[in-house]
């Protein structure tokens, strides 16, 4: 006996030595950011060799016993594995706590994380790397479970009391293993692809079968069906979610498991949820589970870890206050009710709401020409008609209007938080900027003259429409429209500047070779004019193919990220207007090489006028681009009156200060 208990005491030992140094090493690498530290991963990997071998002797309080091979592998996996991004974990900003809701928290109480160790370890036990999964994959078989409700004990949130507990007890990711905290944006319904194999029917109707109906799931799950489709499935004694197939027995003893290891959590470490409150797990591909709860009194979602919300929040960069974090939370409440409408009545109010925003935005749309609203008046207008005729009193079962209302509040609370609404530096202009502006690179300033400037004009677009690397969809879709059409008229242009080469190569004097079988000037710079024309209608086609098939606003959106990748897109955007202009500039050159070189006097002068003014012309139309008052005299003469005033103000600058200087002598 006094052999075991040492034995056990040695083991336990062990474990606790082996965890300390895994911890400690995955800190020391987190920190360092070590991607080729090849021998630490090795003493990583026989530590957790160690840490399991221990654990083989110990059994988890927090886990069922294993019943089998497979469930004992469950039981002696981690919660973590080494590091496979360590850079994922280095770009947050933010941390929401837990378990209270993040968004009625008081900013003395809101604790935010700033890239502390234990930091980098809470962060990669609960992020879901979701590698690819194999088509053979299995979950682990549980032993069934009854299934045991959750406690539903109203707390006070902001107690003084519950914090204190929130500190000192462990996550829920790192009690439950493959447990991982995720947002409604992140749920994997739409990236979920069922195969099934190809197959002949064989199925047979019997006489007299009128009904069809649905597969019904073991009690207390019911089966709902999204109006997309999808089916997911609801237990309403303990307000349970998951499109888990719980018609499959091991999809439904997984869900039951981890029901069953939250609820254990709940209960060890006394932990009290709101009321009101859903919990919603999903089998994700990377065969671990996702889970997150559901506040419907705050209309919010939280979790019990620390939850890193950097992809949700990556759109805006800024210091994020806890009321501009709540919009988007809001806004991931509204999307978790889009993934199913069909298990709570329409909130009150919520129609109201809606038509309030909407006849707001058509209303904004109509009146300013910067509108944050980003959708067309007329498809505002057709959404205003919509939900007008939805009926607050249809019940849960009208899915269809709920799921659109749902979807509608859900894009206006992203559009909120996008937009700063009701903070300090609230973005009320589509076209305003909450940054500093941003210089122009060493590139655009080269390549702009080569050409023609083009260039310059298209970044003022670029910028307008994508306004802290944020993309209006109305303002893509005129810009697309207005592109594409100016690149068909260059294509255009091209087509007949080819034509005009091609004719003028084919005059006889022209085309007459001097001695050698070398070529005159006049066809070189008409050859280059063919080339350049031939250009503006290749780079012009391809370039209004890609932007009807490939390039989309978030094509954009990445551009924007940078100044230099503005600039590049604006200088590649401009590429057929300045092949067009060298293309007829070098026929302008090579038509006026042929008349001045005719020896002709009344052809030379009448093209040497012609230059004249041609260029004194394009003088004037390239002066208007500068006009920003009002015009009250011609360009040259508003140049001398500048110039004058200039003059004067230098003048009395200079009288003045001999006067302050012959005072201050005589003084």
């Amino acid at each position: 006996m006094h052999k075991g208990t040492s034995l056990h005491s040695y083991f336990l030992m062990s474990q606790t030595l082996a965890s300390r140094l895994v911890r400690a090493l995955r800190h020391w690498i987190f920190a360092t950011k070590s991607f080729t530290t090849t021998y630490l991963s090795r003493l990583l990997q026989f530590l957790r060799i160690l840490d399991i071998f221990s654990k083989q002797k110990t059994v988890c309080p927090c886990r069922p016993p294993p019943t089998s091979r497979k469930d004992e592998d469950r039981a002696l996996c981690p919660s973590f594995s080494p590091v496979q991004d360590p850079d994922a974990l280095e770009r947050t900003s933010v941390h929401i706590p837990y378990p209270t809701i993040p968004i009625h928290i008081d900013d003395t109480t809101n604790d935010i994380c700033e890239g502390s160790s234990e930091q980098y370890s809470v962060v990669a036990a609960c992020m879901d790397p979701q590698p690819s999964r194999s088509p053979h994959h299995s979950r682990t078989s549980l032993a069934s479970r009854v299934p045991t409700p959750l406690p539903e004990i109203p707390m006070n949130v902001n107690s003084t009391n519950d914090r204190d507990k929130n500190q000192l007890r462990p996550e829920l990711c790192q009690v439950v293993d493959d447990l991982v905290a995720v947002a409604p944006t992140e749920y994997e319904r739409y990236d979920r692809s069922v195969k099934l194999e190809v197959m002949e029917s064989s199925y047979v109707i019997q006489p007299m079968t009128m009904t069809f109906p649905n597969t019904e799931p073991p009690q207390p799950w019911v089966a709902y069906t999204h109006p997309e489709g999808a089916v997911y499935f609801f237990d309403a004694k303990r307000d349970i979610l998951t499109d888990a197939y719980i018609n499959e027995e091991d999809d439904r003893e997984d869900i039951e498991h981890y029901i069953a290891q939250i609820h254990d959590y709940l209960t060890k470490y006394d932990v009290h949820l709101p009321s009101d409150v859903q919990l919603v797990l999903e089998l994700r591909g990377s065969g671990r589970c996702g889970y997150y709860f559901v506040d419907h009194s705050h209309k919010s979602v939280f979790w019990l870890d620390k939850f890193d919300p950097v992809d949700l929040l990556q759109e805006v960069k800024v210091d994020f206050t806890t009321s501009h974090i709540g919009s988007e939370m809001e806004s991931q409440y509204w999307y978790h009710n889009e993934l199913f409408p069909g298990v709570r009545h329409i909130p009150d109010n919520t129609v109201r709401d809606l038509k309030d925003m909407l006849i707001h935005a058509v209303g904004d749309s109509l009146t300013s020409q910067a509108s944050t609203v980003s959708y067309t008046l007329d498809e505002l207008q057709m959404m205003l008609g919509l939900v007008t005729k939805v009926q607050i009193d249809q019940g849960p079962e009208s899915v269809g209007s709920a799921c659109f209302l749902y979807r509608l509040m859900a894009t206006f609370a992203h559009e909120r938080f996008l937009n700063l609404h009701g903070e300090r530096a609230a973005r009320l202009n589509k076209d305003q900027s909450i940054h500093p502006k941003r210089q122009r690179t060493l590139f655009m300033n080269i390549v702009s003259p080569f050409l023609f400037y083009g260039s310059g004009t298209h970044l003022k677009k670029l910028e307008k429409m994508s306004v802290d690397f944020l993309v209006n969809k109305p303002s893509w879709s005129k810009l697309l429209q207005n592109l594409t059409e100016e690149w068909k008229e260059f294509i255009l242009y091209a087509t007949v500047l080819l034509n005009a080469n091609v004719a003028f190569l084919a005059i006889q004097s022209v085309d007459s070779s001097p001695p050698h079988g070398s070529r005159s000037a006049v066809q070189r710079a008409s050859y280059f004019s063919i080339v350049t024309s031939l250009g503006v209608i290749i780079v012009g086609l391809m370039l209004v193919r890609q932007h009807h098939t490939t390039l989309n606003m978030s094509f954009l959106a990445n551009r924007s990220a940078s100044s230099l990748g503005l600039e590049m897109l604006a200088a590649m955007y401009s590429l057929p207007y300045a092949l067009l202009m060298w293309g007829m500039v070098s026929f302008l050159i090579s038509f006026s090489l042929m008349c001045f070189g005719s020896g002709d006097l009344p052809t030379i002068v009448l093209t040497s006028v012609g230059w004249v003014a041609l260029c004194l012309l394009l003088l004037w139309c390239t002066s208007v681009s500068y006009e920003k008052h009002a015009y009250y005299y011609p360009w040259l003469l508003r140049q001398w009156v500048n110039i004058r005033t200039r003059i004067r103000e230098k003048i009395e600058e200079s009288r003045g200060q001999d006067e302050t200087d012959s005072r201050t002598s005589q003084a």
